[in-house]
């Protein structure tokens, strides 16, 4: 959780003093991977803080201006919860959902980083963030149907183009286009 919680400008260190665990920091190899895979992880948000926040605000700004429609939906579901003290406006749920896309693909540029250096028991890592609500896997069943190069070319490298909604757009129609291959 220290790791996890990098708000610049702290300092990121790594040190042997995992926290005890019964599962699955007991798995050989997956602290070590697990280590890592958070100080990249970070060390990219710190990347794109000191960068001048270019792929949150851009995000951020293409939301707002691409997708009100969507914005408006999701205020209308907020709205009737009792409990939406935090999200007041579109703006504000437009961040959130900008915060929640650079955080995706921090995660996939993490994973491609130590997929690349074939650390131990990565898929295992990888397995444990697909219960969020918005996993990270989004991107790699795009890069499956496609490739690594397209997600860094046509996704990462266009931020302020693209955003959660388009990635989920997009996972959305492999998976369609995927179930009808195999309808019968």
């Amino acid at each position: 959780m220290i790791y996890g919680a990098f708000e610049p400008p702290d300092t990121i260190s790594l040190d042997r003093d995992l926290p005890y665990c019964d599962w699955p920091l007991d798995i050989p190899e997956f602290p070590f991977t697990m280590a890592h895979y958070t100080a990249i992880h970070e060390t990219i948000h710190a990347d794109d803080h000191n960068g001048g926040d270019k792929i949150y605000l851009s995000t951020m700004k293409h939301i707002l201006d691409e997708h009100k429609d969507k914005l408006e939906k999701g205020m209308d579901i907020i709205s009737q919860d009792q409990n939406s003290e935090c999200i007041k406006s579109t703006e504000d749920l437009a961040c959130l959902w900008a915060i929640q896309y650079m955080d995706i693909l921090t995660h996939y540029r993490s994973y491609v980083v130590l997929r690349y250096h074939q650390f131990p028991k990565l898929d295992l890592v990888w397995r444990q963030m697909q219960n969020d609500f918005f996993p990270p896997s989004i991107l790699t069943a795009i890069e499956q149907e496609k490739n690594t190069q397209y997600i860094f070319d046509n996704i990462i490298d266009r931020a302020g183009e693209y955003c959660l909604i388009d990635a989920l757009m997009e996972n959305q129609s492999i998976g369609e286009k995927n179930a009808c291959k195999y309808t019968v």
